[in-house]
């Protein structure tokens, strides 16, 4: 079994990450208090969420494959993601029809993380408002604890990611066996129709700006071939991420 890293909200918090552990030639500039805005912590949707509960134990292995069925429903992603944007504001995330549209109602998993990676990026580089992570994470998850935490900490919906040179990429993403690559503990939790997906991710140097003057709060030189655990499970929205997990 691979070491346990520390845990990461996917894309975002492996940016993040490595702010901590930028180069010395990195800036890091504390976010003025200012910045902070409030923001719900809780959305109520127009469709009725799925009830998550994570099993204490299990002796089921997961899957590490899924049926060509259908993941979840079309109808119900578009509520929910209509049912947030318009808590965050349209005109925060340059207009409805600008919104990329997740490709989570795929039945191939690798499709459906490719599109939620994609996802997670565009939202932290327009308005990383924490409600926006409500869209691709599961309730009460692990996974959502950790992308809203990222959201609140770094972000507060003030600030955005931009690249200087090469974005952020996840290469080489496979499914894989979880007791090759999680912990016990935490393989014990999963959701029996959980899937797990390695892959490598790399990023070119960029700085989190402030909105609202451009003001840059942290630089960082990125990083690469960093690996990293995501476990993504299908919903009745469709495939969303439960747990995510950076190798140190």
């Amino acid at each position: 079994m691979k070491k346990q890293g520390s845990a990461a909200a996917a894309a975002i918090a492996l940016l993040v990450a490595s702010c901590s552990n930028a180069s010395p030639a990195s800036t890091t500039i504390a976010p003025p208090a200012t910045t902070t805005r409030s923001t719900p912590t809780t959305t109520t949707l127009s469709a009725t969420p799925p009830t998550t509960v994570v099993p204490t134990t299990t002796t089921v292995s997961p899957a590490t494959s899924v049926s060509s069925g259908t993941v979840g429903s079309s109808e119900l992603k578009e509520a929910l993601i209509d049912e947030i944007v318009a808590e965050v504001g349209e005109a925060n995330l340059g207009g409805r029809e600008n919104i990329p549209f997740l490709d989570i109602n795929n039945p191939d998993p690798l499709a459906a993380f490719a599109s939620i990676t994609a996802f997670d990026l565009w939202v932290f580089s327009t308005w990383p408002d924490p409600p926006m992570v409500e869209i691709y994470t599961v309730a009460d998850s692990p996974g959502r604890n950790s992308y809203k935490a990222a959201a609140n900490t770094f972000f507060k919906g003030g600030s955005r990611i931009v690249f200087l040179g090469s974005p952020y990429s996840a290469e080489n993403a496979r499914v894989v066996e979880p007791a090759d690559y999680l912990a016990p503990e935490i393989v014990e939790q999963l959701p029996s129709d959980a899937v797990t997906i390695a892959y490598e991710s790399s990023s070119g140097p960029f700085e989190v700006r402030r909105l609202e003057d451009e003001g840059v709060d942290i630089s960082s030189s990125g990083w690469a071939g960093l690996e990293a655990i995501e476990v993504i499970v299908p919903t009745q929205f469709g495939w969303q991420i439960w747990y995510e997990e950076g190798e140190e």
